[in-house]
Protein backbone atom coordinates (compact mmCIF):
# COMPACT_ATOMS: atom_id res chain seq x y z
CA UNK A 1 0.00 0.00 0.00
CA UNK A 2 0.87 3.68 -0.60
CA UNK A 3 1.09 6.44 2.19
CA UNK A 4 -1.61 8.83 1.66
CA UNK A 5 0.46 11.56 2.48
CA UNK A 6 3.70 10.89 0.89
CA UNK A 7 2.63 8.27 -1.65
CA UNK A 8 5.43 6.20 0.32
CA UNK A 9 5.25 2.55 -0.45
CA UNK A 10 5.15 0.35 2.51
CA UNK A 11 3.97 -2.80 3.74
CA UNK A 12 0.13 -4.02 3.98
CA UNK A 13 0.53 -4.86 7.87
CA UNK A 14 2.63 -1.30 8.39
CA UNK A 15 1.43 0.96 11.12
CA UNK A 16 3.55 3.88 10.57
CA UNK A 17 5.06 5.50 7.57
CA UNK A 18 8.74 5.27 7.38
CA UNK A 19 9.27 8.40 5.61
CA UNK A 20 6.89 10.95 6.51
CA UNK A 21 5.44 8.90 10.38
CA UNK A 22 1.83 9.25 9.39
CA UNK A 23 -0.29 6.73 11.24
CA UNK A 24 -1.88 4.44 8.91
CA UNK A 25 -4.30 1.30 8.76
CA UNK A 26 -5.57 0.10 12.56
CA UNK A 27 -3.79 2.68 14.28
CA UNK A 28 -4.94 5.44 11.54
CA UNK A 29 -8.33 4.86 12.63
CA UNK A 30 -7.39 4.94 17.09
CA UNK A 31 -6.09 8.13 15.91
CA UNK A 32 -8.86 9.94 14.05
CA UNK A 33 -11.29 8.05 17.14
CA UNK A 34 -9.79 9.20 19.71
CA UNK A 35 -9.81 13.11 17.83
CA UNK A 36 -13.59 12.34 17.61
CA UNK A 37 -13.79 11.76 21.29
CA UNK A 38 -12.05 14.32 21.90
CA UNK A 39 -14.15 17.33 19.97
CA UNK A 40 -17.52 15.80 21.49
CA UNK A 41 -16.04 15.43 25.24
CA UNK A 42 -15.47 19.28 24.29
CA UNK A 43 -18.52 20.06 23.39
CA UNK A 44 -19.86 19.32 26.98
CA UNK A 45 -20.91 22.44 28.58
CA UNK A 46 -19.20 21.72 32.62
CA UNK A 47 -20.01 25.81 33.50
CA UNK A 48 -22.37 28.50 32.30
CA UNK A 49 -21.80 32.10 33.75
CA UNK A 50 -24.33 34.92 32.98
CA UNK A 51 -23.84 38.47 34.14
CA UNK A 52 -27.17 39.81 35.79
CA UNK A 53 -28.75 42.98 35.47
CA UNK A 54 -29.15 44.53 38.52
CA UNK A 55 -31.28 47.73 38.03
CA UNK A 56 -30.24 49.47 40.91
CA UNK A 57 -26.78 48.84 40.37
CA UNK A 58 -26.93 49.79 36.57
CA UNK A 59 -28.86 52.75 37.77
CA UNK A 60 -26.19 54.19 40.31
CA UNK A 61 -24.02 53.45 37.83
CA UNK A 62 -25.33 55.66 35.51
CA UNK A 63 -25.91 58.82 37.23
CA UNK A 64 -22.01 58.40 38.43
CA UNK A 65 -21.48 58.30 34.40
CA UNK A 66 -23.46 61.23 34.07
CA UNK A 67 -22.35 63.39 36.91
CA UNK A 68 -19.12 63.19 35.02
CA UNK A 69 -19.97 63.78 32.02
CA UNK A 70 -22.11 66.85 33.22
CA UNK A 71 -18.65 67.95 34.82
CA UNK A 72 -16.57 67.76 31.59
CA UNK A 73 -19.24 69.79 29.58
CA UNK A 74 -19.30 72.77 32.38
CA UNK A 75 -16.11 72.24 31.80
CA UNK A 76 -16.44 73.23 28.31
CA UNK A 77 -19.10 75.49 28.04
CA UNK A 78 -20.05 77.54 31.14
CA UNK A 79 -18.54 80.39 29.85
CA UNK A 80 -20.37 80.77 26.30
CA UNK A 81 -23.36 79.83 28.55
CA UNK A 82 -22.93 82.91 31.37
CA UNK A 83 -22.21 85.04 28.19
CA UNK A 84 -25.28 84.58 26.71
CA UNK A 85 -27.44 84.96 29.95
CA UNK A 86 -28.56 80.54 29.12
CA UNK A 87 -27.86 79.35 32.47
CA UNK A 88 -30.78 78.21 33.27
CA UNK A 89 -33.06 76.98 30.47
CA UNK A 90 -29.49 75.64 28.65
CA UNK A 91 -28.43 73.79 31.73
CA UNK A 92 -31.78 71.46 32.14
CA UNK A 93 -31.31 70.95 28.26
CA UNK A 94 -28.05 69.51 28.68
CA UNK A 95 -28.34 67.47 31.99
CA UNK A 96 -31.96 66.13 30.08
CA UNK A 97 -29.60 65.37 26.61
CA UNK A 98 -27.08 63.43 29.01
CA UNK A 99 -29.41 61.64 30.84
CA UNK A 100 -31.56 60.50 28.10
CA UNK A 101 -28.36 59.45 26.66
CA UNK A 102 -27.36 57.10 29.38
CA UNK A 103 -31.19 55.99 30.04
CA UNK A 104 -31.13 54.92 26.37
CA UNK A 105 -27.52 52.78 26.77
CA UNK A 106 -29.08 51.10 30.03
CA UNK A 107 -31.97 50.02 27.78
CA UNK A 108 -29.68 48.53 25.46
CA UNK A 109 -27.19 47.05 28.25
CA UNK A 110 -30.25 45.36 29.86
CA UNK A 111 -31.08 43.34 26.38
CA UNK A 112 -27.90 42.77 25.64
CA UNK A 113 -27.30 40.77 29.24
CA UNK A 114 -29.78 38.41 28.38
CA UNK A 115 -27.50 37.18 25.58
CA UNK A 116 -24.24 36.84 27.00
CA UNK A 117 -22.86 33.61 28.03
CA UNK A 118 -19.41 32.38 29.40
CA UNK A 119 -19.84 28.63 29.19
CA UNK A 120 -16.52 26.38 30.59
CA UNK A 121 -15.62 23.45 28.44
CA UNK A 122 -13.76 20.47 28.29
CA UNK A 123 -10.09 22.33 27.42
CA UNK A 124 -11.83 25.75 26.82
CA UNK A 125 -13.90 28.98 28.14
CA UNK A 126 -16.30 30.24 25.88
CA UNK A 127 -17.66 34.10 25.43
CA UNK A 128 -20.70 34.09 23.23
CA UNK A 129 -22.57 37.65 22.53
CA UNK A 130 -25.42 37.04 20.39
CA UNK A 131 -27.05 40.59 21.01
CA UNK A 132 -27.30 43.08 17.58
CA UNK A 133 -23.88 41.86 16.05
CA UNK A 134 -22.87 38.65 17.26
CA UNK A 135 -19.52 38.14 18.59
CA UNK A 136 -17.84 35.15 20.16
CA UNK A 137 -14.19 34.82 21.74
CA UNK A 138 -12.26 31.27 22.87
CA UNK A 139 -9.70 30.78 25.34
CA UNK A 140 -7.69 27.67 26.38
CA UNK A 141 -6.99 26.84 29.78
CA UNK A 142 -3.28 26.56 28.94
CA UNK A 143 -3.07 30.13 27.95
CA UNK A 144 -4.40 31.29 31.24
CA UNK A 145 -1.93 32.91 33.67
CA UNK A 146 -4.26 34.26 36.41
CA UNK A 147 -8.10 33.96 37.57
CA UNK A 148 -9.27 36.37 40.40
CA UNK A 149 -12.54 37.45 41.66
CA UNK A 150 -13.22 41.06 42.74
CA UNK A 151 -16.03 42.93 44.30
CA UNK A 152 -15.78 47.20 44.41
CA UNK A 153 -18.02 48.39 46.91
CA UNK A 154 -21.20 48.90 45.04
CA UNK A 155 -21.06 45.41 43.46
CA UNK A 156 -20.83 44.37 46.85
CA UNK A 157 -23.75 46.15 48.03
CA UNK A 158 -25.88 44.38 45.55
CA UNK A 159 -24.41 40.91 45.94
CA UNK A 160 -22.07 40.81 42.36
CA UNK A 161 -18.96 40.83 41.68
CA UNK A 162 -16.61 39.82 38.67
CA UNK A 163 -14.11 37.41 37.80
CA UNK A 164 -11.19 38.15 35.89
CA UNK A 165 -8.96 35.43 33.37
CA UNK A 166 -5.59 36.45 32.88
CA UNK A 167 -3.26 35.41 29.93
CA UNK A 168 0.56 36.30 29.41
CA UNK A 169 -0.42 39.23 26.96
CA UNK A 170 -3.16 40.44 29.23
CA UNK A 171 -3.03 42.68 32.47
CA UNK A 172 -5.16 44.35 35.34
CA UNK A 173 -3.82 47.44 34.05
CA UNK A 174 -4.77 47.36 30.44
CA UNK A 175 -8.43 46.98 30.37
CA UNK A 176 -10.25 46.69 27.06
CA UNK A 177 -13.47 49.37 26.77
CA UNK A 178 -15.83 46.22 26.23
CA UNK A 179 -17.06 44.08 29.42
CA UNK A 180 -15.68 40.41 28.24
CA UNK A 181 -11.90 41.74 27.69
CA UNK A 182 -8.80 42.49 30.13
CA UNK A 183 -6.39 43.48 28.38
CA UNK A 184 -5.55 42.07 25.23
CA UNK A 185 -6.98 38.22 25.56
CA UNK A 186 -7.92 37.86 29.29
CA UNK A 187 -11.85 37.77 29.82
CA UNK A 188 -13.40 39.77 32.44
CA UNK A 189 -16.77 38.16 33.55
CA UNK A 190 -18.60 41.07 34.97
CA UNK A 191 -22.06 41.22 37.57
CA UNK A 192 -21.83 37.66 38.64
CA UNK A 193 -24.73 37.06 41.38
CA UNK A 194 -22.56 34.32 44.28
CA UNK A 195 -19.07 35.77 43.00
CA UNK A 196 -17.47 33.50 45.36
CA UNK A 197 -19.00 30.41 44.87
CA UNK A 198 -18.37 30.67 41.23
CA UNK A 199 -14.44 31.44 41.14
CA UNK A 200 -14.21 29.00 43.68
CA UNK A 201 -16.12 26.57 40.35
CA UNK A 202 -14.20 28.05 38.05
CA UNK A 203 -10.83 27.67 39.99
CA UNK A 204 -11.66 23.91 40.31
CA UNK A 205 -11.81 23.69 36.16
CA UNK A 206 -8.54 25.26 35.92
CA UNK A 207 -7.15 23.32 38.38
CA UNK A 208 -7.86 20.36 37.23
CA UNK A 209 -6.25 20.87 33.86
CA UNK A 210 -3.45 22.10 35.31
CA UNK A 211 -3.00 18.95 37.18
CA UNK A 212 -2.85 16.98 34.13
CA UNK A 213 -0.19 18.02 32.63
Amino acid sequence: MFCKECGNFMNDDAAFCNSCGTPVGQVANNFENMSVDSKKEDNVVRLTLKPTFVLGYQILRMIGNSLVWLFIIQLWIIDIIAAFSLMPALAWGIIALVFGIHLIKLFFEKAQYKKIEYRFLKTKVEYVDGFLNKEEKQLKYEHVREVTMSQNVLERMFGIGRIRLYTNASSAYNTGRNHNQTGKNGIDIHCIVNVKEQHKLVKEILDEIENQY
